[in-house]
């Protein structure tokens, strides 16, 4: 069986919000995906699903294909396994492109994430999905103005 895990990154501060943030990085078999915002709202409405196609990976707007993901992962779940089948297409690195995961092991991992995703809700610290730090846009004129 493969093994999944999300760890968060160390809460840091941003220049436009009076909260803090928080990545959750994606691992699967030990191979992390740092370089990627993932889409944990996505990948936690799975945790009782057995159907669906999903957007692992996003970009900071919401938008996936701004991040270079344009087609979605097959998540599946049969006879106590979960399989994760990424596109053929280059858009996820990953060493291969079929992944299975323990039923129980996988619903557990994904338990720990929501438990510590409300955890750190209740201190003010949010995940970087559920917040907008502006701070590259300050400075430059509104372009939706009437002429």
């Amino acid at each position: 069986m493969d093994i999944i895990k999300l760890d968060f990154t160390e809460p840091k501060e941003y220049k436009t919000v009076d909260f803090k943030g928080y990545e959750i990085i994606l691992s699967l078999n030990d191979e992390n995906f740092k370089n990627s915002l993932l889409n944990f709202v996505e990948v936690l409405s799975l945790i009782d699903l057995h159907f669906a196609e999903f957007d692992l990976f996003t970009c900071s707007c919401g938008i996936p294909g701004c991040a270079g993901y344009h087609y979605s992962v097959l998540h599946t779940v049969e006879d106590g396994i979960v399989t994760w089948t990424f596109p053929e297409s280059n858009d996820y690195r990953t060493s291969k492109k079929v992944y299975r995961f323990d039923l129980i092991s996988f619903k557990k991992v994904l338990k720990e994430t929501i438990k510590r995703v409300k955890h750190l809700e209740k201190e003010n610290i949010y995940h970087l999905l559920l917040i907008r730090d502006e701070t590259d846009y300050v400075g430059f004129e509104d372009s939706s103005e009437t002429i």
